[in-house]
């Protein structure tokens, strides 16, 4: 049973995201500048004139307090975004006259027939967490299922490491946490 509504969620995420990059309002980028995992500077494409804006990633939050997973965070997304041409849309509620944009990433990779939605995919390898206030309803099931993967696959943020027990010096019985 469960396997079956596994792949009811796939298919139904692959026709959203189908739905999402087909629509009109995606912007052609490139980012130019990484300055967070979720905030990147990116130049719109298409343009005579050059014009950059400020991307935040919406329906993410940064692990804050671990290092190493900020930094493998970054680290992909300047590994998926450089030096292609990336789709933004933005998120329910924003629009191009802030002075950040939030939104969503798609990128088109030459192994998938699908873009990939670069906020969704830093969830499902663990790299951040869920922002449930910040994304959109249509994606919302999306994410959560992403970051569901993750815990299931205790990657990332999720990974647990278990703490050796120590033997207090003078109690050799006694365990200390």
């Amino acid at each position: 049973m469960k396997k079956y509504l596994f792949f009811g969620v796939l298919i139904v995420t692959y026709i959203l995201v189908q739905f999402a990059c087909a629509g009109e309002g995606l912007v052609s980028l490139k980012v130019v500048r990484w300055i967070r995992p979720n905030l990147l500077w990116g130049e719109i494409l298409g343009k005579e004139e050059t014009q950059r804006v400020r991307v935040r990633l919406a329906g993410i939050v940064l692990p804050m307090g671990n290092d190493r997973i900020y930094e493998q965070a970054l680290q992909r997304v300047r590994e998926l975004t450089r030096d292609k041409e990336v789709q933004f849309d933005f998120a329910l509620g924003h629009g191009p006259e802030e002075k950040t944009w939030v939104g969503y990433i798609y990128i088109s990779l030459p192994e998938t027939e699908e873009p990939l939605l670069l906020n969704a995919e830093l969830l499902r390898e663990g790299l951040v967490t869920l922002n449930q206030e910040d994304v959109g309803r249509n994606l919302l099931g999306y994410f959560i299922e992403a970051q569901n993967e993750a815990q299931d696959k205790k990657v990332g943020v999720w990974t647990v490491v278990p703490r050796p027990k120590r033997r207090s010096d003078e109690c050799p019985s006694c365990e200390i946490r």
